[in-house]
Parts: structure tokens; C-alpha cells; sequence
């Protein structure tokens, strides 16, 4: 059974997660250039976000076609219940991995003015 915005068809709950995900997916890029800028030398830094993207973009692509067959075959409504499923278990992963790592946690610019 569906639920969220697809089953009420409420226009606001789907602009508010959308906005919440646009925050923070600009919040993530922001950190990840920072983190590759301190931790990649400048020689390298073009190949290391090209296999970012590179990952990024195909694993991306892999799992709109899976869920296009998903929903061919089975319905939309199922369809956007496994990719939901699967963004708040990849959520909760990111949580419980940033929970566990948050006091080995070190700002950038501190760890390298560190001898």
C-alpha cells in the first residue's frame, strides 16, 4: 500500500522533501569537496572526482532502470515504495556510520595544522 505524497497526492509534502533534499545533498557536495581538497593532492584531484562521478552517475543509472522494470512489471506504487525503502535504509547506514565515527571526527583545516 502506498503512503506519503503518491497515495494523499499532497503537492506540499513532496516540495518540502524536495527542498530538504536539495539542502542537503548541496551540504554533502560542499563537505566532499573539502574533504578531497584537504586529502588529495592537486595533481589528482581531477581524477579522483571523475571516478566519484563516474560512480556516482552509473550507480545512480542502475537503480532508475531497476526500479523502471519494477515498475513496469509490478506498478508505480511499488515501485516508489522500494526506492523510498531503500533511500531511508541508506539513510539510517549513514547515521549509524556517522554515530560511530563522530569523535574521531576532525575539521579540516585543525587536522592539518596538526605537526
Amino acid at each position: 500500500m502506498p503512503y506519503g505524497p503518491v497515495a494523499w497526492h499532497e503537492l506540499w509534502i513532496f516540495l518540502a522533501a524536495t527542498t530538504m533534499s536539495g539542502v542537503s545533498s548541496s551540504l554533502l557536495f560542499l563537505g566532499g569537496m573539502a574533504l578531497i581538497n584537504a586529502a588529495v593532492a592537486t595533481e589528482r584531484r581531477g581524477g579522483v572526482l571523475s571516478a566519484i562521478y563516474l560512480f556516482a552517475y552509473l550507480s545512480l543509472g542502475v537503480v532508475a532502470l531497476l526500479l523502471g522494470v519494477v515498475a513496469t512489471q509490478r506498478g508505480l506504487s511499488l515501485a516508489v515504495d522500494l526506492g523510498a525503502g531503500v533511500i531511508v535504509l541508506l539513510s539510517l547506514a549513514t547515521i549509524g556510520l556517522l554515530a560511530t565515527q563522530w569523535r574521531s571526527y576532525c575539521p579540516v583545516t585543525p587536522c592539518l595544522a596538526r605537526p
